[in-house]
């Protein structure tokens, strides 16, 4: 976002239009560059609801984990916790999880941290809405 900023105001600073295309031209290689990683990499969604199936929520693995519950509306998520693992490694993704759900609004993730492990050594305790 900062790179739009500063390019726009760039290009009103200058008059010239060969000036303003270089401006316009490096700006976008920049955003591309910087946007390549999050191209290249992608995205595992894992989605599950609770027991009751009132409540849903996304895991969403790109070599680091994110769990989101998502509204009733599906409009928009809530963050509830990130899922780390060894070397990218996408557990959910390779149904290497188990959940077990505790009362009240309380869910324990237990998940493998790297692919070569035989269990599930990872365990993550997170409070979700109700």
């Amino acid at each position: 976002m900062l790179i739009i900023v500063a390019i726009v105001s760039l290009i009103y600073l200058f008059k010239d239009r060969g000036i303003k295309g270089i401006i316009i031209a490096i700006g976008v290689f920049f955003i591309i560059v910087l946007s390549l990683p999050n191209l290249l990499t992608e995205a595992e969604y894992t989605r599950f609801s609770s027991p009751d199936n009132k409540e849903e929520f996304v895991v969403i693995e790109r070599g680091y984990g994110r769990l989101y519950q998502l509204s009733n509306s599906r409009l928009y998520m809530t963050y509830l916790t990130s899922i780390n693992t060894n070397d990218g490694y996408k557990p959910f993704s390779d149904s290497a999880f188990k959940l077990e759900w505790e009362e009240p609004n309380q869910l324990i993730i237990h998940y493998k941290y790297d692919f070569m492990s035989d269990s599930l050594g990872k365990e993550i305790l997170t409070k979700y809405i109700e």
